[in-house]
């Protein structure tokens, strides 16, 4: 019965109190990539976008990357004619700068990007 009691307290005790000790993250800036793709493109070269957009997580700039596919909407303020979106965090504006000049990125862009897409466009803002 006691040692019920203790398991129940200590369950208790880290359902209270791991939640206070990891705090979630928040970065400053965000950068919003929305990508057309070609329409002939190879569900392959789709997948090697996405698996090339998550590798981007390992330039130190980049705190945090999101990719994702559109979802389809049927009311009139929200675009679903983009294929994919692309949310990338950073703790600054110059991180994000620094991110674009970065060889992985540039060779991503070069091998996955370039060629693939009909249309990009970039949303950048600073909370």
């Amino acid at each position: 019965m006691i040692l019920k009691k203790i398991l129940i307290l200590f369950v208790v005790a880290c359902l209270l109190f791991g939640c206070v000790l990891v705090p979630k993250q928040e970065y400053t800036v965000q950068h919003i990539v929305l990508l057309w793709l070609k329409p002939d493109i190879a569900e392959r070269k789709k997948q090697e976008i996405i698996e090339g957009t998550n590798a981007l997580i390992e330039i130190n700039q980049v705190k945090r990357v999101t990719i994702g596919h559109s979802i389809p909407s049927d009311r009139n303020i929200v675009d679903d004619s983009f294929d994919l979106g692309v949310l990338f965090e950073f703790e600054t504006v110059d991180a994000m700068k620094n991110y674009t000049k970065d060889p992985l990125h540039k060779a991503f862009v070069e091998k996955s990007i370039k060629g693939n897409i009909e249309k990009i466009i970039v949303y950048d803002f600073e909370k």
